[in-house]
């Protein structure tokens, strides 16, 4: 076995810096490709003319795009950690329909909300009606968190009834 000793000669030294700056310079060619995957990733979500959102398996809000901040007034500093409802998602809609008991069944069975539209709320008060297409991010540990990708409809009435259970209907898939 080779031990460099703190004595060692000129050409052991060398020897060690050598590999040390390999090993950098592999490192960090590795990770070029994929910082540059992930900032064209980030390009993408963030310039999206879609609204699109990330909640935990408590409904609280972990990502919120620009285009979400721009369709719902608020800044994203404001929603991050915040619960849906309250903020974007009133507890229940102009028609009376119980959005709080939608979001419980959506955080525990997301695939029953594959597609759903639904009235929001922005920051200022005013009702919109989106059309959100949802799908789980499992984790090791559960179900993780849930995707949320939305369209505004602009003035059109929130859907009369909730949506079809999704075994029930492929349509939802067209």
């Amino acid at each position: 076995m080779w031990v460099l000793h703190p004595t060692g000669t000129w050409s052991e030294w060398a020897f060690l810096v050598i590999a040390a700056l390999l090993l950098y310079v592999l490192i960090r060619a590795s990770t070029g490709p994929l910082r540059e995957s992930e900032a064209r990733y980030r390009t993408l979500v963030e310039q999206a003319g879609s609204i699109i959102l990330t909640m935990d398996p408590e409904g609280k809000i972990t990502f919120f795009n620009r285009y979400a901040e721009q369709i719902f007034g608020f800044p994203r500093s404001e929603v991050l950690g915040a619960s849906v409802i309250g903020t974007i998602v009133p507890a229940s809609e102009s028609s009376g329909r119980d959005l709080d008991h939608m979001m419980q069944q959506l955080l525990s069975t997301p695939g029953r909300f594959l597609k759903n539209r639904n009235e929001n709320v922005t920051a200022d008060g005013k009702r919109i009606t989106v059309l959100w297409t949802n799908r789980t991010i499992p984790d090791p540990n559960g179900i993780g968190s849930v995707l949320s990708v939305g369209t505004d409809l602009p003035d059109e009435p929130p859907a009369p009834e909730e949506p079809p259970a999704a075994e029930d209907d492929d349509s939802i898939f067209f």
